[in-house]
């Protein structure tokens, strides 16, 4: 049995008060209600379910607006010079473009001209650096794969590779690789060969790869031009079946 629907009319949720019912949003929404806040704001619209979710103070936003605004006002007070945050020393505060403050920092690398904000450097993270942690950790880590990798790791890889392109028909190199592979004839082909069409009394053979059209040769006898197409085939398409397919 559905249960019967709840009415918001009249109660006060944090500095929300419910003064009014609007009905449902469209395509099978919640029920919609017109709020007013203690901020003074009176078009305030929310529906049933986010009125009784748990959440802090609820609003029409005005609270989270204070609450950064008294955070961004602390950190307007607070003088981060001299203080050492990983591998950061904060020498002085520099003027920048970018909003908030930002300081100067000497790295232990070496780096004398590293310049970030406070909310980066008050910000929960790993190693604070002027980036050269980062670098060093996954330098790090490519040596230890590489040093533990074997040959049959990497072909394992590259079979992945391989299977993962063919999943999801990737483009490589600008060239759809299912496609070159299968080689399907196109509805309007006449000569029974892909490549090859008959034009101004001559057959013609042409190769697209890499969104590049290339021109092959004119001929008497279509199977001259088929031969065309195939050298083509060899030169341009082989190269990247054998990396990718």
């Amino acid at each position: 049995m559905p249960k019967p629907p709840i009415d918001m009319l009249g109660r006060e949720i944090g500095r929300l008060t419910v003064v009014k019912k609007l009905g449902k949003r469209p395509n099978g929404g919640g029920q919609e209600w017109l709020c007013h806040c203690d901020c003074g704001r009176e078009d305030y619209v929310a529906t049933t379910n986010s009125l009784n979710r748990k959440v802090g103070v609820r609003s029409c936003g005005c609270y989270s607006k204070e609450v950064r605004l008294e955070n961004l006002n602390s950190q307007e007070k607070e003088d981060l010079t001299g203080r050492k945050i990983g591998r950061l020393l904060i020498v002085k505060e520099v003027t920048s473009a970018e909003p908030g403050r930002h300081w100067l920092c000497f790295c232990e690398c070496g780096n004398e001209e590293y310049v970030t904000s406070t909310s980066h450097l008050n910000r929960k993270s790993g190693v604070k650096s002027c980036g050269c942690y980062v670098k060093e950790l996954v330098k790090e880590l490519s040596k230890k794969y590489t040093k533990n990798a074997t040959k049959e790791m990497y072909q394992i890889a590259s079979e992945k590779m391989k299977k993962t392109m063919k999943a999801n028909n990737e483009l490589v190199e600008n060239t759809r690789i299912s496609i070159i592979s299968n080689q399907k004839l196109r509805t309007d082909n006449k000569s029974g060969y892909t490549g090859v069409t008959f034009k101004d009394n001559k057959w013609v053979a042409r190769i697209t790869v890499s969104k590049v059209e290339h021109y092959l040769g004119s001929f008497d006898t279509k199977e001259e031009a088929i031969v065309a197409r195939e050298k083509g085939e060899e030169l341009y398409f082989k190269p990247l079946l054998d990396k990718y397919w």
